[in-house]
């Protein structure tokens, strides 16, 4: 959904019987990433103070998000959801102010068309309602001329809307449940959703593959009866599993580094882990204890190696991380989702792991790397080359669009580090069976000086990836200069590729 990429307003409505809350995990995951997101919940539902008797037209439920989308200033537009049969309040608010609308997402919802009477789809669906499917749902009728009204009981509650949630939401459903209707009798007498209105906003569809209320065969003949611009997939497993997304810093720097961006990616619901590689952050080791990428990288391994099976993480580095994440693809290649190298510095299966690192030194004149100290480690037979970065670097190369307090933090927390290169150039290439399965995905930083944007393109050029994002205006260190935009990204990863 590239369309998500910059700050939206998301106006979401419920479905029948429920209210805004039924939104409370995911207001604050949207949120998280940048954007506003208002669940409202309509008349007689939820918190309204209206009573169900009061309410005897799809207008008259609808009217809350009337006056939210009436209270859009001119100009702008809104991200409309709308679950289950919230699909026909959307569709009404569609029709009423197209024009404050950028696309409207029916999630695993009622979706109207503008060809038939706005009761057709509703009644196409109860039609291939077999009784028994409502289990204990009562349909009584209220007013004059009757209106009939929707009651669902604690068993369909519990196996067929939240049969696959935990208690306690099943719980939150029995206890704040109430009475709604459908309105059959109003949108049978009801004008055809106009082209010109209704059918001039976008709309995307997101299929639920376990919904037992609303099956997938039926939302696939909704799509198919009135298409629709992009069709998501989602089911219990993507909605309530956590990914583990793995954060591996570049060098001289340690899992510090990750501290405005790791509470965002966990606000969103998942599970993030930022490491210290050996000799970094607090980790105890001594640069000096260190010989070999393997050992830089071994509290990456050890996690990798204690993980289940079954399970994958996402991996991202940044900087000289993506040489750590090309290491840890090549030896555990079943466990890791996708790749993401954040200007980092990516190997390939073609060359020895070292390649890209001499290309870098081949392009870097010897002056940019201003007051950067280079001394020799280790022994004769195995010389080491350290590096440790000096604060004129810091700040001109790394963090020249951080804030005056990450440069501080920098200052006090980066350790001597090393790229490894004579390590690494007696190293056979990264295989192409192992390390080329795992899908890799770029993330171009525009206004890094340290590892300049036509290196970051001749990485993506020469090696290749499954999909390139950009961030605009983020310097090297875009987890502390754009965190905002960098979770967005990942976020979106997590979705696609895990």
């Amino acid at each position: 959904m590239e369309w998500l990429a910059q700050p939206k307003h998301f106006l979401a409505v419920h479905g029948v019987g429920h209210g805004a809350w039924v939104y409370y995990k995911l207001k604050p995951r949207i949120e998280a990433t940048g954007h506003k997101f208002s669940p409202i919940s309509l008349a007689a539902a939820g918190n309204s103070t209206k009573k169900l008797e009061e309410v005897r037209s799809l207008h008259d439920y609808t009217e809350p998000l009337l006056e939210a989308l009436a209270a859009v200033p001119e100009g702008e537009k809104v991200v409309l959801i709308g679950h289950s049969g919230g699909g026909y309040p959307a569709a009404f608010a569609m029709e009423k102010y197209p024009e404050k609308i950028a696309v409207a997402v029916f999630l695993n919802a009622l979706m109207p068309d503008s060809k038939n009477r706005p009761s057709y789809v509703i009644e196409e669906y109860l039609k291939t309602t077999p009784p028994e499917a409502w289990l204990d749902t009562q349909f009584p009728t209220y007013g004059e001329p009757p209106i009939t009204a929707l009651v669902v009981g604690p068993k369909f509650i519990n196996e067929s809307l939240y049969n696959l949630s935990p208690i306690e939401d099943q719980a939150l459903g029995h206890l704040s449940v109430r009475p709604g209707s459908l309105f059959m009798e109003d949108l049978a007498t009801m004008d055809n959703f106009s082209d010109e209105k209704f059918g001039s906003v976008p709309r995307v569809y997101v299929i639920a593959a376990d919904d037992k209320t609303i099956p997938p065969k039926f939302q696939r003949w909704q799509i198919e009866n009135n298409p629709v611009k992009e069709t998501e997939y989602v089911n219990h497993s993507n909605i309530l599993q956590q990914s583990h997304i793995v954060l591996v810093h570049g060098a001289c720097h340690g899992a510090w580094c990750w501290y405005k961006l790791k509470p965002m990616l966990e606000a969103a619901g998942h599970r993030v882990t930022a490491l210290d590689l050996s000799a970094s952050g607090i980790n105890p080791r001594s640069l000096h204890e260190l010989n070999t990428l393997a050992e830089y990288t071994q509290p990456l391994l050890e996690l990798l190696a204690s993980i289940s099976k079954d399970e994958k993480v996402i991996l991202v580095g940044h900087s000289l991380g993506g040489m750590n994440l090309g290491l840890a693809m090549d030896m555990y290649p079943e466990k890791i989702s996708v790749a993401v190298f954040l200007t980092a510095f990516m190997p390939d299966s073609v060359h020895r792991p070292s390649y890209v690192l001499e290309k870098y030194d081949e392009q870097t004149p010897t002056e940019e790397w201003l007051d950067t100290e280079f001394l020799p480690y280790g022994t004769v037979e195995e010389p080491r080359t350290s590096m440790f970065f000096g604060p004129n670097f810091l700040s001109s190369k790394l963090y020249q669009l951080c804030s005056p307090e990450d440069l501080a933090l920098a200052n006090m927390l980066i350790r001597p580090s090393s790229l490894f290169v004579e390590d690494l150039s007696k190293k056979d290439a990264f295989s192409n069976e192992r390390f080329g399965s795992v899908k890799r995905v770029f993330i171009v930083c525009d206004e890094d000086k340290a590892i300049p944007v036509n290196f970051q393109r001749w990485l993506i050029e020469t090696i290749g990836v499954a999909e390139v994002k950009e961030i605009k205006e983020a310097d090297h260190m875009a987890m502390l200069s754009e965190p905002k935009q960098l979770s967005r990204y990942l976020l979106e990863i997590a979705t696609k590729y895990d």
